[in-house]
């Protein structure tokens, strides 16, 4: 297999020796860590709001979503600030918000934090009261292979401030204080790092960014919930050596140490590389695809059928969607083509690609036809690639100027309930509204919404 990739495994040695251009995060990435920052700034506004018992609160309903879309928001004085649903436990979804009041004329918000747990996919919440109450800022996970660990960061001014930790190994019961980040850069990739990390045999697994100073791409593993990080790769690999950059990694759920990461580089299609010893080496299995991928490629892979992959492309600023599956381990893909309807679209992606039970691949879209997805009325929606399929399929979500939340999360059936999609819609249009509690059942910002797919 070295042998195919001799004709693309040697680049310039100007290109060795400088970065490549594909590291430069995103607009969407930058965009998104500006939009934290001011958030936070708003969420200061909220002072504290006595304390109160445990509710449960009923489902509420979007006239905005389709009505395949189904609203699983908590409901009542709520600024949602973040929610997370499970892969493991199909039931679970938690989410974190401040409750407040309105006064007028100033001040006009009062709060403090709140966390949510549903067990039912978000019929019925119940709420409590976490010992980080005083923070003004939440973000959650629900890392794959936690059984019931639940992650939280928190904060308390906005980008200006430090970034906290919190661990729950009972789905949000209980919580153990881990690391704090200092403020900025580190602060911030703590917030976004607790988004893609997993457990596996006790062990959190991650990239060095993980509320680190310097960043980086490593993988790293933790014994500790993610308080200290220690490097797994030995020594860089033969590619790494000529100047592939390593993008992502994912679980290959045939052995629990066992791992894929994809590698990129300019001119060339991304290769697949495979490790069987915990990420410590890494052997290549052979290029995905056919051509080069411009973007991030990013790797899904899931327990419920280990042969499948999925390689979606995280931009920031594009007019072509491209999706990968492959069905045998990563030796042959499968590539899908956008459909005629969204030929002449300008968007973005999620920042994950979710993959189905049975190896159906899926990412988000957020686009504007015949313009960019900031200018004027835009669109949401999924595409996906069925397995053994050639072509893209398009769910619609939004037509109402509405953006959605960075992840997706698929989550299998069980308990009754179908085989879904989980997101948050963070509408831009009708701006502000999602703090007003009185109108978040009638914007689509700010609510969970999960749709049942194939």
């Amino acid at each position: 297999m070295a042998s195919e990739l001799d004709s693309i495994a040697h680049p310039d040695p100007e290109a060795i020796h400088s970065p490549p251009a594909r590291k430069r995060p995103p607009r969407r990435r930058i965009r998104w860590l500006a939009v934290i920052a001011l958030a936070l700034t708003v969420m200061q506004l909220m002072p504290n709001l006595g304390l109160l018992s445990p509710i449960v609160s009923p489902l509420v309903y979007s006239h905005l979503a389709p009505p395949e879309w189904h609203n699983a928001t908590p409901h009542g004085q709520i600024a949602l600030s973040d929610f997370a649903a499970s892969t493991d436990e199909p039931g679970l979804m938690v989410a974190c918000g401040s409750l407040f009041t309105l006064a007028w004329p100033e001040p006009w918000l009062f709060g403090r934090m709140r966390f949510w747990r549903s067990t039912d996919g978000g019929a019925h919440w119940q709420m409590f009261q976490p010992p980080f109450e005083a923070a003004q800022n939440c973000n959650l996970a629900i890392p794959p292979g936690g059984q019931g660990v639940v992650l939280a960061t928190v904060s308390s001014d906005g980008a200006s401030a430090p970034a906290t930790l919190w661990v729950s190994h009972d789905a949000g019961i209980s919580w153990q204080q881990v690391v704090t980040a200092p403020a900025g850069d580190a602060a911030l990739s703590l917030q976004a790092g607790i988004k893609f990390v997993i457990y596996r045999h006790g062990m959190l697994y991650g990239n060095a960014d993980f509320g680190s100073i310097d960043g980086g791409l490593a993988f790293d593993e933790s014994a500790n919930d993610g308080a200290t990080w220690h490097a797994l790769e030995q020594s860089p690999d033969r590619l790494e050596r000529q100047g592939w950059t390593v993008m992502a990694t994912a679980p290959d759920y045939h052995s629990a140490r066992w791992w894929y990461r994809d590698l990129a580089r300019d001119g060339a299609a991304p290769v697949l590389e495979h490790s069987t010893d915990d990420g410590a080496t890494w052997t290549i299995v052979g290029p995905i695809g056919t051509e080069e991928l411009l973007g991030y490629p990013v790797l899904a892979t899931t327990p419920l059928a280990p042969d499948h992959l999925c390689v979606g492309l995280l931009s920031g600023e594009t007019s072509s969607m491209r999706m990968l599956s492959s069905a045998d381990d990563g030796r042959t893909w499968r590539g899908g083509t956008m459909p005629s309807a969204l030929r002449n679209v300008h968007g973005e992606t999620s920042l994950n690609t979710a993959i189905g039970a049975t190896g159906d691949c899926y990412e988000g879209f957020h686009y504007g036809i015949g313009q960019e997805p900031q200018e004027g009325n835009t669109y949401y929606g999924f595409l996906r690639l069925a397995s053994g399929s050639s072509a893209l399929s398009y769910i619609p979500l939004t037509d109402d100027g509405n953006s959605l939340a960075l992840t997706v999360t698929y989550v299998p059936a069980d308990k009754g309930m179908p085989s879904r999609l989980v997101v948050e819609l963070e509408g831009t249009y009708p701006g502000w509204a999602r703090v007003f509690s009185g109108l978040a059942a009638e914007t689509t910002s700010g609510q969970i919404v999960w749709r049942a797919v194939p």
